[in-house]
């Protein structure tokens, strides 16, 4: 007989016709009904998939819903999401240890020394005993024909956010997006097996600050700058997926897809660009997975809506270059400072262009020739100007973005698709190049 708790919890959600139904399956009260699946992939699977296509029990009875599937499975969502709720206010409560009487007296002040204040989330750093273990060797004995080994240096160390993704999965199904450094931060080691130097500053990230609310805490976030970080970072995310039970293919198929844009990512720009997209795609997964998508047609559908990447990358474009702040930035190659200009950033210059000059000098391609001290340099002119004066252009801006060059120098008239500012270098004006100034 189901209890109360359970009636009462499937009422709630408009699923009080699968009470006879759970009730012979074994499902008697909502704590049993919170574990009747590792997730919500599995439990429609086990549960309410075998509920629409006829369950019989062991005295023959059948049972089987004939209302509408997409209803079906709307409701038993709802009631899965409030069971698990209901299972964590439980735990949480049980495990809380009773306070002792308060004594009236002043407010014990705050001991603000370094080492001695909590960091935030630390109650969380560590994993449920033994779930560590358990997931390594499922995934080394998932095939009997052959030994498969779980790389655990790319994750030991990052146990915070494994917790987090695990419960993500199984209790609060509130997904959220995974941060492209947040694993390389954290972990023991770097790539190479060496001790991970900012894993070794963990207590030295958190700042204390005082607010009106307060006391307030701010962690160092570490975001890859470098093709080789990033690539190492796809990879920590792929194997925390695969690690957390999401599902083995479908992080393949997320990595491959990141590590094939990040390989033929050769300028700075194009990196970021990259990192925009993958942190686009990481919030759609998330929100995806919030309204009861599955993992796995959330990355086919990311992956495969081109055209809806293509509109991230412009936006991305449109907005300029959004340069992160060089302090306290650290990379797996030892370069903590954006590269200001990269080999897969120059563009091309038209041949003839500043060429000529001395007494007598040639022109520029389709220019005259030269006539005195000074001739040529001017693309398609008469052989005037020489080289053009750059010694008193500005190209980087105070935000991070930077001018065009080619534009100043009337060769560049697309500015959508360049992605630098279209403006003077010496004035700042943007209805003339800063050519105009002699």
């Amino acid at each position: 007989m189901a209890s109360a708790e359970l009636v009462n919890l499937l009422t709630e959600a408009g699923a009080e016709e699968a009470t006879d139904y759970l009730v012979a399956r074994g499902i008697k009260n909502p704590h049993t009904l919170a574990r009747a699946g590792t997730g919500p992939e599995e439990f429609h699977a086990e549960i309410v998939d075998k509920w629409m296509n006829g369950w019989q029990s062991r005295d023959g009875h059948l049972f089987q819903t004939n209302e509408d599937p997409v209803i079906v499975r709307a409701v038993m969502q709802v009631a899965f999401e409030n069971a698990n709720a209901l299972r964590s206010r439980t735990l949480a409560d049980s495990a809380q240890p009773a306070l002792p009487p308060t004594v009236p007296g002043p407010t014990p002040m705050l001991n603000t020394v370094a080492g001695q204040l909590p960091i935030p989330g630390s109650s969380r750093n560590a994993l449920r005993p033994g779930e560590w273990p358990k997931r390594i060797a499922a995934y080394e004995n998932r095939y009997t024909d052959h030994k498969r080994k779980f790389p655990v240096n790319l994750l030991v160390g990052a146990e915070q956010v494994l917790q987090r993704m695990l419960d993500e999965r199984e209790v609060s199904l509130n997904f959220n997006p995974i941060p492209l450094g947040e694993i390389l931060q954290k972990r023991a080691y770097n790539a190479h097996g060496a001790p991970n130097q900012m894993g070794k500053r963990e207590n030295e990230v958190h700042k204390l600050g005082i607010t009106t609310q307060g006391f307030t805490y701010t962690e160092f976030s570490y975001l890859p700058r470098t093709q080789f970080a990033c690539l190492d970072s796809i990879e920590a995310v792929q194997w925390a997926y695969i690690w957390a039970g999401y599902g083995e293919e479908d992080a393949i198929k997320f990595h491959a897809f990141f590590q094939k844009r990040f390989r033929r990512a050769l300028g700075e720009n194009t990196i970021r660009e990259c990192i925009a997209l993958y942190d686009a795609i990481q919030w759609r997964m998330a929100l995806d997975m919030r309204g009861g998508v599955t993992f796995s047609t959330t990355v086919a559908e990311c992956l495969g809506d081109t055209d809806w990447q293509k509109e991230q990358i412009d936006l991305f474009r449109e907005q300029g270059p959004r340069r992160q702040a060089d302090a306290g930035a650290d990379t797996a190659t030892g370069s903590a400072r954006w590269r200001s200009r990269t080999p897969g950033n120059r563009q091309p210059q038209p041949k003839g262009l500043n060429k000529g000059g001395g007494k007598g000098g040639k022109g520029g391609k389709g220019g005259k020739q030269g006539k005195g001290k000074g001739g040529g340099g001017k693309l398609g002119g008469k052989g005037q100007g020489g080289k053009a004066n750059t010694a008193n252009w500005v190209l980087d801006l105070q935000d991070g973005r930077q001018r065009c060059k080619n534009w100043n120098l009337g060769l560049c008239n697309n500015s959508r698709e360049c992605g630098r500012v279209h403006e003077c270098a010496v004035c700042g004006a943007k209805d003339h190049p800063a050519t105009r100034h002699r």
